[in-house]
């Protein structure tokens, strides 16, 4: 007598039910994986500030002033330039993780809605925008008007933030700014910002 052997394998039932799990279990961890890049990005962006703050420092105990902006007011990365060079306080500039390349080419980031044109910010490497207030004040020793920050702080190092736009609006006096904030979702509206000193 010849006996056969009985085929076993899965059910339909029982496919549909694991497929059913790998998709929920996906679907749960892409987002967390996508916000954790987006967190060790914000991470990295304020240690790479306070390495520019601290070459900025180092710059101004030597000079008793802060490298000038090539047109005042103007949020510009390559105003920077002077901490490499003659003298290196940082061996380079570190660019801004929250830079899209269109928008370095473009040398704009944002757009006033009001006066119908793109807010400017000269960023022809992909760096963080600086802007020193010292330069702007009137007169030497006097708070500039424009300083968000009631003449506490004499420079500013900014990152376009997760919403890859500027935030920061150098048409208003004094300049207005949304920071970001995690606590409003990983990727919501704002700046990442550092003044000094």
């Amino acid at each position: 007598m010849v006996r056969m052997k009985k085929i076993t394998g899965f059910t339909m039932i029982e496919l549909i039910i694991v497929t059913s799990i790998i998709g929920i279990l996906t679907a749960i961890a892409i987002p967390n994986f996508l916000a954790a890049r987006t967190r060790a990005k914000v991470s990295r962006t304020r240690a790479e500030q306070e390495m520019l703050m601290l070459a900025l420092q180092s710059y101004f105990a030597d000079r008793t002033t802060y490298p000038l902006n090539h047109t005042k007011g103007l949020l510009s990365d390559i105003d920077l330039i002077p901490l490499t060079t003659p003298i290196a306080y940082m061996t380079s500039l570190p660019k801004d993780q929250f830079q899209f390349p269109e928008l370095r080419e473009n040398r704009f980031v944002g757009y006033d809605v009001k006066n119908k044109k793109p807010l400017p910010v000269d960023n022809r490497f992909g760096g963080y925008g600086y802007l020193n207030y010292l330069q702007l004040a009137p007169k030497k020793g006097e708070v500039s008007k424009e300083n968000p920050f009631s003449g506490n702080s004499w420079y500013l190092i900014n990152s376009l933030g997760p919403d890859f736009d500027l935030d920061y609006n150098t048409l208003t006096i004094p300049h207005r700014y949304i920071s970001y904030d995690p606590t409003n979702g990983t990727t919501s509206d704002g700046d990442i910002w550092l003044t000094g000193p």
